[in-house]
């Protein structure tokens, strides 16, 4: 029997529920230790490593949850999902590209050379085999109105990206569950306090959210104007570099 996890329950309440975790576990560490649970052919690499464990407890459950946690880890975590599209994977490895660099620029032939170096993204072979281009980061970033433009670095100056022109997309489409990292960390002290990103909408309380329509997982929630907003993007449009749709990059 499942029961809502409520915020104001009594340290009396989660002292039981963490027992009965304990014994749960040590009861089945063994099972799950060796475990070898049947990976969603959707998930990559990395994903599929993150799931493995979680998809152990739930066979190890029984009952319905193999089959629900399966259809949750697909719905969160599957290359082309819904949930999911390429165009916010793109805008996610932007700002981690920002991030780990600690710069405010960057120009396309860079941010490319990045993303096709990671074999557990599509951007290896985005097309027909190919990797990513230029043209083709241009036109995904354009779905959240990112532009490149001239940007100079150094004595050189080539199109690229400008970090204050991505944030307000990385504020409002990368996903909340990732957010969540945020304000953990702001609670250790290394980011600004929480109720000031959840001005800026980094992070918002969760009564100021709904939950998006996902069949098997409840816990992902999308702000007004954040994530929710789903980017569609047309698969059966393809943009090259010689169509009128490609960008001057």
């Amino acid at each position: 029997e499942i029961e809502r996890f409520r915020g104001e329950q009594t340290p009396q309440e989660l002292s039981e529920l963490g027992r009965k975790i304990a014994r749960w576990v040590q009861d089945n560490a063994g099972v799950l230790r060796s475990a070898n649970p049947d990976i969603p052919e959707q998930l990559h690499d990395r994903a599929a490593d993150n799931w493995r464990p979680l998809l152990a407890i739930a066979d190890q459950a029984g009952g319905d949850w193999p089959t629900i946690a399966r259809e949750a880890a697909v719905a969160l975590t599957g290359s082309d999902a819904d949930t999911k599209t390429r165009a916010v994977m793109v805008l996610e490895d932007l700002q981690a590209l920002f991030e780990k660099r600690e710069v405010d620029r960057l120009w396309s032939e860079e941010i490319v050379k990045h993303l096709v170096l990671l074999e557990d993204r599509p951007w290896p072979e985005y097309r027909q085999g190919k990797p990513l281009s230029k043209v083709q980061l241009a036109n995904l970033l354009k779905k959240f109105r990112i532009k490149p433009r001239d940007v100079r670095i150094g004595n050189e100056t080539k199109r690229g990206y400008l970090l204050e022109d991505c944030q307000d997309a990385f504020m409002r489409y990368i996903p909340p569950v990732k957010m969540l990292r945020v304000l953990h960390d702001s609670e250790q002290g290394t980011y600004d306090d929480p109720k000031v990103l959840q001005e800026k909408k980094c992070v918002a309380p969760w009564d100021d959210c709904k939950s998006n329509d996902f069949n098997a997982v409840a816990a992902v929630a999308s702000c007004d104007g954040g994530y929710g907003e789903q980017v569609a993007e047309e698969e059966d449009k393809h943009p090259t570099e010689d169509s009128d749709d490609a960008l001057c990059i």
